[in-house]
């Protein structure tokens, strides 16, 4: 049956004008979203709203599990590694602190698996040097570097790409702005010019690896990650670059909670999604626990488990870019990268990355949209669930004055616990 020959198709002007009639609007500006990120998202899109067809944004459908290995000694980190890749993970994150890399990777096969490491110039030529002696071929590997600001930094970096060329060292990582609770517009453009910091100093791979943050503004995060995939086809031909870019996602850490604490459950969950069908390479699940004292086993399980489920069950990993096409993702997708390139343009006037990082810029905008956040948490206008609304009084949570200075001192700009620190939390 031919449903077009009984209802005739109605354009998007007959839509506006059913919507005022019903909701008695003499405009439809009444009704639209004014997003953080400067977006103005319309009540409703239509195929008037598609600009031009659409390719996918990635092709990709598989994506690896990540687990972190923690913070121990280097034998306990390497047993918490293989228990998560007997558990169902398929990569590991380490932050390297110069430990004997044999006994921190000990029977862990990286030639099988994908791997990313964070280094400090101090201590990469030792990972380098046990990972180039250790295997003959190309590793599915990230080395990540949080020191690269200045000029003498990344010719030492480039000095050890041209060295150690079988990981990838074209890396970047801006993980630690997402955590300070920047926007996502912000993100995308600070993603773009650590990159492009990187490309500048001449450094080559065939892979480009950036590191992230998903956030819980699902159908935002979810564009955010597409806008990349599309912005870097731009990028990376203007230093004749053919580098593929490889997407590391960690689920944010700015709104977990300690009240309420499986609540995080479903924050991480809703953040996996978003990465996922924006086009991760790889995900780190941060526990529901994240924020305790503590590694809780139950966390840990359920960090790998939601998404197993999501692969496995949900059959996740069948299908490539879902969103391709949609109105509505495809318009967000634009704004998202018109407005991120601005930014990235404006950075890229002031001297690029370092420049901006040095003069305090980054810091300034990020502290000015944390706060921004704060006061429509402190407000009610920014609902988080079982904290600004749906408390659950039968709870009673007690910090030492030593968690919560460990808290405070983990570089987290986490507005949800604020909240909570000076409405009901009791500590001594």
């Amino acid at each position: 049956m031919d449903l077009t020959s009984i209802f005739p198709p109605a354009t998007a002007e007959k839509w506006r004008a059913q919507i005022k009639k019903e909701l008695k609007l003499d405009s439809l500006q009444a009704i639209e979203w004014h997003n953080e990120n400067g977006l103005v998202i319309a009540p409703f899109y239509s195929s008037e709203d598609q600009k031009r067809t659409y390719l996918p944004a990635f092709t990709h459908r598989e994506w690896d599990i990540c687990v972190d290995a923690g913070t121990k000694s280097a034998v306990e980190k390497n047993a918490r590694l293989l228990k998560a890749l007997q558990s169902g993970a398929t990569a590991v994150q380490v932050v390297y602190a110069g430990e004997s890399p044999e006994e921190l990777l000990k029977t862990i096969q990286l030639e099988y698996i994908r791997s990313s490491f964070v280094v400090t110039l101090d201590n990469a030529r030792t990972l380098l040097t046990y990972l180039h002696a250790q295997y003959a071929v190309e590793l599915n590997c990230a080395i990540f570097c949080r020191e690269l600001y200045t000029e003498s930094a990344h010719t030492q970096w480039k000095d050890l790409q041209q060295e150690f060329p079988r990981v990838s060292l074209l890396s970047a990582s801006v993980l630690q702005h997402h955590n300070a609770n920047c926007f996502a517009v912000t993100e995308l453009a600070l993603a773009l010019a650590a990159l492009t910091e990187q490309l500048n100093s001449g450094i080559i791979s065939k892979t480009a690896h950036i590191q992230m943050g998903a956030g819980n503004d699902y159908f935002v995060e979810l564009a955010k990650f597409r806008a990349l995939h599309r912005l870097w086809l731009q990028l990376a031909p203007l230093f004749n670059c053919n580098a593929e870019l490889h997407i590391h996602v960690e689920t944010t850490l700015t709104n977990k909670t300690l009240s309420d604490a499986y609540n995080n459950l479903l924050r991480t969950t809703t953040e996996t999604l978003s990465a996922i069908l924006g086009g991760a390479h790889s995900i780190t699940v941060n526990g529901f626990d994240v924020l305790q004292p503590g590694d809780s086993e139950l966390a840990f399980r359920m960090a790998i488990n939601q998404q197993l489920i999501l692969r496995e069950e949900a059959l996740l990993s069948h299908f490539a870019d879902v969103a391709c096409g949609s109105w509505f993702i495809e318009n967000l997708t634009d704004a998202l990268a018109e407005k991120a390139l601005a930014v990235f343009n404006t950075i890229e006037q002031a001297g690029g990355y370092n420049a901006v990082i040095a003069s305090g810029w980054v810091t300034n905008r990020i502290a000015d949209e944390a706060n921004q956040r704060q006061s429509k948490i402190n407000s009610g206008e920014r609902v988080v669930i079982g904290i600004n609304k749906y408390k659950n009084t039968a709870e009673s949570v007690q910090l030492s004055n030593d968690t919560v200075e460990q808290l405070k001192n983990k570089g987290i700009v986490n507005p949800s616990f604020e909240y909570e620190l000076k409405n009901f939390f009791s500590h001594a």
